[in-house]
């Protein structure tokens, strides 16, 4: 799902990597299911790619009710630094960002 939606966005594997943090072969890995993805990289990787984080590794449609929508719709049309205020309110948020991996 990664290579499916990286690609509708007409993004490389360098470009898409050097967005969230990780290099090509990283990426490489995660599209072909040879390394999962952690919880913070695939909040990053769904919101460069504009989709919500569980249609990252399961292609089966999610039922998700309108409150569920209008919340995810609300924290989305958030500005970055007020979704980030809410990630640290809600504990979603480590001390720091991630160490690049490859």
């Amino acid at each position: 799902m990664v290579r499916h939606h990286r690609r509708r966005r007409g993004m490389m594997q360098s470009e898409l990597g050097q967005r969230v943090g990780v290099c090509a072969a990283t990426i490489s890995r995660w599209e072909r299911g040879y390394e999962t993805i952690t919880f913070a990289r695939r909040e990053r990787l769904a919101e460069i790619l504009g989709i919500d984080p569980a249609r990252l590794t399961d292609p089966e449609t999610y039922v998700v009710t309108s409150k569920d929508r209008r919340i995810l719709d609300g924290y989305y049309s958030q500005p970055p630094s007020e979704r980030a205020a809410l990630d640290e309110l809600m504990g979603l948020r480590g001390a720091g960002p991630e160490a690049r991996t490859c």
